[in-house]
């Protein structure tokens, strides 16, 4: 009998670790499905989605190469929430086929769990797709450092990113756990192989 493989949310705002956090997990043996750049494949190549994008943000939202003006759709997505709530409806259920597809072959290749990150929640529709949600935090000036390092954004810039996001709050409030990264690399990666000893047990059980 082997046990089901389980599927796991994790997300966090803009410099918090996730990714860091979900590399630990992919050593352990999970998959990493990245929903923020499955999010952007499906808008660069997908024609009715690219066309979906286009109606609803005119042909800026693409530049002469045909790539995503992320630029552009970050601001009118950060400005206008109906944009933003629109683009959501567009993208989240083709990016969603997309993971359930990846959670099927995960677990015809035997994989013990697969992880779906992205910075934002997942719609509440899509919660049924997940075991456990877990959201990665830290402290703000951490983040702000982190991102300015990381990217070589303005301070000011960075700032912006993290208030456009939803307040630590919100995260914790829709999630099962929360990990706190707010000490050394080491100690990150203790948290994951905590969680993943976890997360393993309880499948096991």
């Amino acid at each position: 009998h082997t046990s089901p493989m389980i599927r796991i949310g994790i997300t966090g705002g803009i410099g918090s670790g996730k990714s860091t956090f979900c590399a630990h997990l992919e050593e352990q043996g999970a998959v990493v499905f990245d929903a923020d750049s499955e999010a952007n494949a499906v808008m660069v190549g997908d024609a009715s989605t690219r066309k979906a994008i286009i109606d609803l943000m005119g042909p800026f939202a693409y530049q002469v190469d045909g790539l995503l003006d992320r630029e552009f759709v970050s601001r009118r997505i950060f400005s206008d929430p109906i944009a933003r709530r629109r683009i959501g409806e567009i993208v989240h259920p083709r990016v969603q086929e997309r993971f359930l597809q990846a959670a099927k072959e995960a677990t015809r290749a035997g994989a013990e769990a697969i992880v779906r990150e992205a910075a934002l929640l997942p719609p509440a529709h899509m919660r049924d797709s997940l075991d456990v949600l877990l959201v990665v935090e830290a402290p703000r000036e951490d983040r702000v450092h982190r991102v300015v390092e990381r990217n070589h954004l303005p301070r000011e810039a960075v700032m912006d990113r993290i208030d456009a996001q939803p307040a630590d709050e919100v995260y914790r409030s829709a999630a099962d756990e929360v990990i706190v990264n707010d000490g050394s690399l080491d100690d990150l990666r203790n948290e994951a192989l905590r969680f993943w000893g976890q997360i393993i047990v309880r499948q096991s059980a």
